[in-house]
C-alpha cells in the first residue's frame, strides 16, 4: 500500500512526520492520517510527498518489485 511506501520511506530518510509536513506544505495530521491508512489521500498531497522524498509517483496499478517508485494499487 502507499500508506506504507510513504512511511518506509520517510523514516529511511530520517524525517519526522512533521518534517515531511513542513516539507511538503501540508498539515502534519494529514501526514499522521495518511500513514495510518484513516484517510484516501488526494492527488495533490501525493505529489507533494513524493517530492519532497524524491521518490516518482505514478498511477498505473502494478509494482516494480524493488520498491522504488510509489504505487497506488488499484
Amino acid at each position: 500500500m502507499i500508506t506504507a511506501q510513504i512511511k518506509t520511506k520517510r523514516k529511511s530518510l530520517n524525517m519526522s512526520q512533521q518534517n515531511l509536513a513542513d516539507a511538503a506544505g501540508i498539515p502534519k495530521s494529514t501526514i499522521g492520517r495518511i500513514e495510518a491508512g484513516i484517510t484516501n489521500p488526494k492527488v495533490n498531497p501525493l505529489l507533494q510527498i513524493s517530492r519532497v522524498l524524491d521518490t516518482p509517483f505514478i498511477i498505473d496499478g502494478t509494482n516494480d518489485g524493488n520498491n522504488s517508485n510509489l504505487y497506488v494499487e488499484l
